[in-house]
């Protein structure tokens, strides 16, 4: 049987098979992981961190905008489902969510929500503002 890529060109699953094979042989004899990748051992500057972070945030951000269906929702939930969490995880997401920040206008202290909502809309701030 032929399969037809393209308008001209016509491959038989045999010459296909033999291409493929020869591509998975190419990949492993020139593989860039591990230390023949060019990059290996070397880390990026901070410099370098934070100009990368600064390129993906917000509306540059490729997912900026989009929603996830309730389907797709439900496909991560369930895929998610019954994941055991070791307890260092569980004592590390403990510890982030325990963190306490304080007002530099005030000095009240909260939750992570005081970063959200609290420091933009201080009293002390609004009250000075004319």
């Amino acid at each position: 049987m032929l399969i037809t890529t393209g308008m001209k060109f016509k491959h038989s699953e045999e010459s296909i098979a033999r291409h493929s094979a020869a591509k998975k042989l190419w990949h492993q004899n020139n593989s860039i992981e591990g230390e023949n990748n060019p990059f290996y051992g070397k880390k990026h500057s901070e410099e370098t961190l934070k100009h990368m972070s600064e390129i993906k945030t917000g509306s540059n951000h490729p997912m900026y905008g989009t929603h996830r269906s309730q389907e797709t929702k439900d496909k991560i939930g369930l895929v998610h489902k019954g994941k055991v969490v070791s307890q260092e995880t569980r004592d590390k997401l403990s510890a982030s969510h325990r963190k306490v920040y304080t007002c530099p206008h005030c000095n009240t202290s909260g939750g992570r929500m005081m970063l959200r909502w609290h420091f933009d809309n201080c009293k002390s701030i609004l009250q000075t503002t004319p």
